[in-house]
């Protein structure tokens, strides 16, 4: 199933969308995760110079804070799954430029979905906190450890209702409710 779709799809190509690629890529990593197959390292190693090629090797002109958030997570994880130290700077600075420009203390934290946009998303709060575990973990630094913690605490101050166990999509700072 797995070569069909590969195949199908012309995976390699990264013909899609950024954050749709990203998924993929992430695809093939957990076939490397869970089989230690070195043909999925190769596919993963096409896919990475193919991703770049195609959206640069600085991906902040991309408005959407949650793309780069899953971009940085396959980056990550290829540092962590293949041993390759340029995944794992890859991740680090583009997080780090992400973080930047998408952190407010609105609301008392949490990251900004797309930039000009004034909604805090869980699809960037999320996937930043599980990309900040894995930074943690590649790079030694525990900081990243904390940002996770804080987005967090936001996201379950914010986007948690306790009565339902609902997980809101969005808070948007422009609207008072």
């Amino acid at each position: 199933v797995f070569a069909a779709w590969y195949t199908s799809y012309n995976i390699e190509s990264v013909k899609g969308n950024f954050w749709d690629n990203a998924e993929m890529m992430e695809v093939v990593l957990d076939a490397l995760e869970v089989t230690k197959d070195a043909k999925y390292k190769t596919m993963f190693e096409v896919m990475y110079r193919n991703f770049i090629e195609k959206n640069g090797a600085d991906w902040q002109g991309n408005k959407y804070n949650d793309d780069i958030a899953w971009a940085v997570l396959f980056s990550v994880r290829g540092y962590l799954l293949t041993g390759n130290t340029a995944y794992r700077e890859k991740a680090k600075d583009q997080f780090d430029k992400m973080y930047a420009r998408a952190f407010t203390n609105t609301y008392g934290g949490g990251l900004i979905w797309y930039q000009t946009k004034t909604s805090k998303n869980s699809c960037i709060n999320g996937p930043a906190m599980v990309a900040c575990c894995y930074l943690a973990r590649a790079t030694g630094d525990s900081s990243y450890y904390d940002k996770a913690i804080a987005l967090y605490t936001w996201s379950k101050v914010y986007l948690f209702d306790t009565a339902t166990g609902k997980l809101n999509d969005n808070v948007d700072l422009d609207k008072k409710s």
